[in-house]
């Protein structure tokens, strides 16, 4: 009993000289959480397993672990993730146009291309307007191309093809119902390559429309932050990194404009 009532007195007493030396065990905080949702848009962002993956996913889980966050993400229909965004059920809603309702910082690491593809037998290389003499160009029918896009498929010798969806676009021109299709870069090669299919970018891409990360009019701090994050890894060469890994072509490939 002496022995034990001694022990107990030398593990106080180094208790108190850990305490007063600073050395007391500390419990680090836990990170801030900061959540986001997202449409399935492979290779963007995808539900696998159970698990949320993608170009998007992967850029902003560094740029939240870099902005001192542990990220969340959640698969819903377009329209309700926008609803629990403005709501403040979610923090942000992945890869969105500018909307006023929502704030969005400069840093834009996702875009969507007008993107000229070909099969992979076709001879060109690059894009200009003179390839689409005498050519049928797929398009799909409610989307708006822009109007220098509008004003080169209107020149004279080009036939429009219009499908319901980018997937029977992009079928018809491997299957050869048209010679040409516009259509997002990334998302095309993604499909192209899950089906097999042989066909080839005409790159750069001729332009783009930026997407941002959209956050609650709330969490300007958690926004800001984050931005800054992502400005930080386009800057050092992750983002490129990044799409390098996933697509074989940079970002900065991706976003390069067009010489016409």
């Amino acid at each position: 009993m002496r022995i034990f009532n001694c022990r107990i007195r030398w593990a106080a007493a180094a208790a108190v000289v850990l305490a007063v030396a600073g050395l007391t065990p500390t419990v680090k905080a836990a990170p801030e959480a900061v959540s986001f949702c997202f449409n399935d848009w492979p290779p963007y962002s995808v539900m696998k397993d159970g698990e949320a993956e993608g170009i998007t996913v992967e850029t902003l889980r560094e740029a939240a672990d870099r902005a001192g966050f542990a990220a969340t993400f959640r698969e819903l229909p377009w329209k309700r993730c926008l609803q629990m965004v403005e709501a403040g059920q979610v923090d942000a809603v992945m890869d969105a146009a500018e909307r006023d309702e929502y704030l969005q910082g400069e840093a834009s690491s996702t875009v969507y291309t007008n993107t000229f593809w070909v099969r992979a037998d076709d001879p060109s290389k690059t894009f200009n307007s003179s390839i689409l003499q005498g050519k049928s160009v797929g398009l799909v029918a409610g989307y708006r191309y822009g109007d220098e896009l509008d004003e080169i498929l209107s020149q004279p010798g080009v036939q429009k093809e219009y499908s319901k969806d980018d997937s029977t676009n992009i079928r018809k021109l491997s299957f050869k119902r048209v010679d040409v299709i516009i259509s997002d870069f990334a998302s095309t090669q993604y499909f192209a390559k899950e089906n097999g299919l042989s066909l080839r970018a005409l790159m750069p891409s001729h332009s783009f429309d930026r997407l941002y990360q959209s956050f609650n009019k709330n969490k300007a701090s958690a926004q800001s932050r984050i931005n800054a994050a992502l400005q930080s890894m386009i800057a050092d060469g992750t983002v490129d990194t990044i799409y390098r890994n996933k697509l074989g072509v940079s970002f900065s490939d991706v976003v390069r404009p067009n010489a016409q």
